[in-house]
Formats: C-alpha cells, structure tokens, sequence
C-alpha cells in the first residue's frame, strides 16, 4: 500500500509531462506518407502532351489527430533546371511538421527539360520573359513553376474534406528556385487576378528572392520568414534585405536569419540561429503563430491593374531566373553589408 502511494507522485508527474506537449509545436504523433500522389496534369513536350505532377503526402497519425489541420506547401530548388520532391530538407521538414500535427506535401513542377506549355493565365508572363531575352522554353519554365506551385494549393483546397485540411491556414516554402517560386505564388498570383486574396498563412523563404519586385508585396498579405546565407554566391543576401525593407515599409509581419558565414543553403536542423534554437525550431515557431494558430486577415483589395502587374511580374520571373541558374548578381541587386540580426514583428 505504501509503495502504491509513493509511485503515485511519479505516475501523476508522468502524466503531467506528456499532457503538456502543445499541438503544432511538439512531436506528439506517428507519421503516414502517401508517395506519389498526382495533383495536377499539364501539357509539356512537342507535341504538347499531359504530364502528371507527383507530390509527396505526409499526414499525422494516432490518438488526438486534429481535424481540420493546418496544411505546408514545399518546393524544391534547382534552378527551374532541376530538383524533385524527394529534396532531403523538404522530406525531413513534412516529417516533423506532421509529427506536431499539420498535413505537408513536397511536390514536383516542370522544369526546362520538359517544355512546358504554360496556361492562358500564365501567358503574358511567359511572353513578358521571352520579350526579356529567355528562350521560349526557359521563360515557359518560369512561368510554369509559378502555375504548378499553385496547382498544389488547388489540389489541396479541392480535397480538403478528404485531407482534413483547413484552407484558412496553408503555409508555403521553398528553397532557392523553390523559395522564389513560393514568393511569387504568395504575392503575385493575388495581384494578377489568378490566386484569390489572403491565400496563404505563412511564407517561408529559404535563400530566394523577389529580384527587385519586392513592391508586389503588401502589409495585408502572408507573414514571411526569410533565412539567407551571408556569403550566399547564387542568390545574393542582398535579396533578404530587400524583402525585409519591403516588410518593415508596409507593415508585414516577418522575421529574418542571415547565418554568418553560410553560403547557398545550410543545415535547418543544426544550424543555430539564436540561443538554443536551431532554424527550423525558429521555423516551426512561425508557422505556430502566424499559420496553425492565427486567425486569417481580411482579404486586401489588389491596388494595381492586373495588365500592369502581368508585365512586372514578368520582369521578376526572368531576374530571378538569371540569378538562380547563372548566379550572376544583377544591376539593380545592390550587395549590403551584413548586420547579422533577427527581426521580429508582432503576431497578427
């Protein structure tokens, strides 16, 4: 009897400690992938013929699996020339997102090789990059990385029900090619009329860029997170700073890494980027505040006509693939001196 009475603390502390695990931000459930999954066809080749685009499916499982359940979008990088869903990061990074509770795909989008044919939405910035000097095929793959990208959130909109997914909190990231392909998902396709306003929740923006369009950005629009290397070769830190002068000017909620030292990419998982946290701890900790548990912003009114910001986004599309598959710095991508901070607005 007396040693029943002297577990019971232990029990009762055992207890205390699992029940304190806080959904989205702790690992508290098993994992189940879905490989393969198509989630759009689009034509490429010549002659055009449909290409199935795959996506990577993870789901949380287990006792207490919320329902709906916020959503990621993950893009590859690769320079629009290469790169699958199987990316390392992204697959590690559903993983553990879906062990605290989210659903998350990586997906697939066309790439150069493949001769895309892009859709009559994504026209004119196809034609705006070819009259910038791309190739026919390359300025089809800009424009298509874009439209696939939102493919993904189409698919996971249309089977929301099925995915337990609420559509009010999707969030969305990439890596480099990726990372620019999610940027102008989240803030361009609203202001041309193609994605609807307040789509996303969240952006995560892993050594990418604007390339000189960060004005498409507005303070209604997603909270961003921006990791970027300090020596990064291929896409110049100054990237980062020109999207967190562009957050501070309208008032967007963000916070920004620059890892000393880094070059195009670096290890989420291990990487420090302020005492005792890793950057994708500082990465779960966004998508806590401004994706799984905040509630959505009313839609922003588009400020400028749909042809004129078709034709600026076609400028952005061809700069930012200059600079991710040749690595060049362009004319107007200043390099600023590295400052080495964070910066943190308020949760919205």
């Amino acid at each position: 009897m007396n040693r029943l009475l002297l577990l019971l603390p232990l029990l009762t502390f055992g207890f205390s400690t699992a029940s304190a695990q806080t959904l989205y931000l702790d690992e508290q459930f098993g994992v189940a992938q879905t490989t393969g999954v198509v989630f759009a066809s689009k034509p490429a080749g010549s002659p055009p013929a449909d290409m199935d685009l795959r996506l990577e499916l993870f789901q949380p499982t287990g006792v207490g699996v919320p329902t709906p359940r916020p959503a990621i979008i993950l893009i590859h990088g690769g320079g629009f020339t290469g790169g699958n869903r199987f990316n390392g990061r992204l697959i590690e990074s559903c993983e553990r997102f879906a062990r605290r509770g989210y659903a998350c795909v990586s997906i697939d989008y066309r790439l150069v090789g493949d001769d895309p044919v892009v859709g009559a939405s994504y026209a004119l910035i196809q034609q705006g990059a070819e009259a910038a000097g791309e190739t026919p095929v390359r300025a089809a793959a800009i424009a298509a990385a874009a439209e696939d990208g939102y493919a993904a959130y189409e698919w996971l909109v249309a089977n929301a029900g099925a995915l337990g997914v609420d559509t009010d909190r999707i969030g969305i990231g990439g890596s480099s090619a990726g990372a620019a392909t999610s940027l102008i998902v989240a803030y361009i396709l609203d202001k041309l009329g193609i994605a609807p306003p307040g789509a996303f929740a969240g952006v995560f923006d892993m050594w990418g860029t604007l390339a000189g369009s960060e004005a498409f950005i507005a303070g209604t629009d997603a909270p961003l997170l921006i990791a970027h290397g300090e020596n990064d070769g291929t896409v110049p830190v100054s990237g980062a700073y020109a999207l967190e002068a562009r957050a501070l000017a309208v008032g967007l909620p963000y916070e920004m890494h620059i890892v000393p030292g880094a070059g195009h990419g670096f290890d989420l998982f291990s990487v420090i980027v302020t005492p005792g946290e890793t950057m994708f701890d500082r990465w779960v900790a966004f998508f806590y505040d401004h994706v799984a548990t905040a509630t959505p912003p009313p839609p922003p009114v588009p400020a400028t006509s749909p042809l004129t910001t078709t034709l600026l986004a076609a400028t952005l599309l061809t700069a930012a693939a200059h600079r991710l598959q040749r690595g060049r710095s362009l004319p107007f991508a200043k390099v600023l001196p590295f400052r080495g901070r964070k910066v943190t607005t308020g949760k919205r």
